[in-house]
């Protein structure tokens, strides 16, 4: 699978500006108070190149195509429940991150924190309910109040365009109906993040009512590759992983208040603390996302061509989007194991001794356990981002056993543990977030 990755990192061409703008400014029967091109922002960036190279039929298939997956939506609920006695705060883990089960075990571990709380969690089992009847009637206006507005020109755009409406509210309404069912209301909503299409739903709904509104940090907070993460942000409390992020929001004007808690991923890990005679044995190579494929394969085949590297034990971890079968590292002997999902990226860094990063979070939480590394610098230069020492960096070209063992010399030791601390927030993490939670009402 490859990637235009200049169309893919662009926020949005001037059309989709337009559109997200008309949607904003627009109020649509019943979420008046959603600003609807906000929360519809990630779907709209699928309005790209390929999306209008469609041909007449393949658009009028997917027309067809979507009426019925909103008429099907409109009739299941794929969401599980739970209730403590006592709670007035719902966590929300949304469809819109459904199939990332790494994602779900880290929501787990936050919601374990407290004592008393809700759930919504998106689980993909259908369920048939009946509610979503009445809500037909509703999505036939928007349709016509899309095209009466003049936010998109044609019937593709606009089906496309209600579909991915329908999905968000729907998700609301499901889970509202159902703790409405049971007599139960909430003063606070905690999501994943707020600035996917479920979420931001939920947070424009429950501030319109008055009531609290977190969101946690799940990943990197970028200012310069998809600044959407913070720029979308519309919770009153953001509890960030570290004083980097915190940082990177003030400097955007954040509005609402920053709680550093430490990352989610670290709940419940404790720190792998370096031997003192440094020596390491086991290499880990661990990879971006889906957007750096072909970064990714051009990793891959130049650490296993490294003259010396023969000496070490070398392992791969891939991102848990990435399908391992469109690499070619399954042919390469080199690679003593490859881990796709199956593993945790912490669980990957507590069995090895040195890692050599491609640009993702795993920056953090290397060094959250001690693990000395190396970030190769992407074409793109998303590394840029992350604002490391030069010490931390290496262009592929130079890459080769030599700097690979010269990694955590007495500058390299003392330039990680000072930015250490302001990458990364160690200690107790899960009483982090149980005092944060406390102090303003949850649980």
């Amino acid at each position: 699978m490859s990637f235009d990755i200049e169309r893919m990192m662009k926020v949005a061409n001037n059309k989709i500006e337009t559109i997200k703008f008309k949607l904003n400014n627009c109020s649509f029967t019943g979420v008046e108070e959603v600003l609807v091109g906000d929360a519809l922002h990630y779907p709209l960036l699928g309005m790209d190149e390929k999306f209008y190279s469609a041909n007449f039929f393949q658009k009028m298939i997917r027309c067809i195509k979507w009426s019925l997956i909103i008429l099907g939506v409109s009739f299941i609920d794929k969401y599980d429940y739970e209730h403590i006695d006592g709670s007035n705060t719902l966590f929300l883990f949304s469809s819109s991150y459904g199939e990332r089960e790494d994602m779900k075990a880290c929501f787990y571990k936050v919601v374990d924190t407290i004592d008393r709380y809700s759930m919504a969690v998106y689980n993909g089992q259908k369920r048939v309910v009946y509610t979503g009847i009445r809500d037909l009637y509703l999505f036939l206006k928007w349709k016509k109040e899309l095209r009466a507005h003049s936010i998109a020109g044609s019937l593709y755009e606009r089906m496309y365009i209600l579909l991915n409406m329908v999905k968000p509210y729907h998700d609301y309404n499901c889970i509202c109906n159902h703790f409405e069912s049971e007599g139960i209301d909430f003063d606070n909503i905690v999501t994943w993040c707020d600035v996917h299409c479920v979420d931001s739903m939920f947070v424009q709904k429950f501030k319109n009512r008055e009531k609290k509104t977190i969101t946690l940090q799940h990943g990197f907070y970028s200012e310069i590759n998809n600044n959407w993460t913070i720029k979308g942000i519309k919770s009153d409390y953001f509890f960030a992983e570290n004083e980097f992020t915190a940082d990177i929001l003030k400097r955007n004007n954040y509005t609402g208040e920053i709680i550093v808690c430490g990352s989610v991923h670290n709940i419940g890990v404790h720190n792998k603390k370096i031997t003192s005679d440094d020596k390491f044995k086991k290499i880990g190579v661990i990879l971006s996302g889906e957007l750096l494929h072909d970064f990714n394969e051009e990793i891959i085949k130049k650490i296993s061509l490294i003259e010396g590297i023969d000496k070490y034990d070398l392992y791969c971890k891939f991102h848990p989007t990435s399908i391992l079968s469109t690499y070619s590292i399954e042919g390469d002997t080199k690679y003593k194991a490859v881990f796709g999902k199956d593993i945790s990226g912490s669980k990957f860094l507590q069995d090895i001794d040195l890692a050599i990063l491609c640009p993702s979070t795993m920056i953090y939480e290397s060094l959250y356990q001690d693990v000395p590394f190396i970030v190769v610098e992407d074409p793109y230069e998303m590394y840029r981002d992350y604002c490391l020492p030069e010490e931390f960096l290496v262009k592929i070209e130079e890459l080769d056993i030599f700097k690979i063992e010269s990694i955590y010399g007495d500058i390299y030791k003392e330039k990680f543990m000072k930015i250490k601390d302001y990458y990364v927030t160690c200690g107790n993490i899960d009483k982090y977030y149980k005092n944060a939670f406390n102090t303003i009402g949850v649980g």
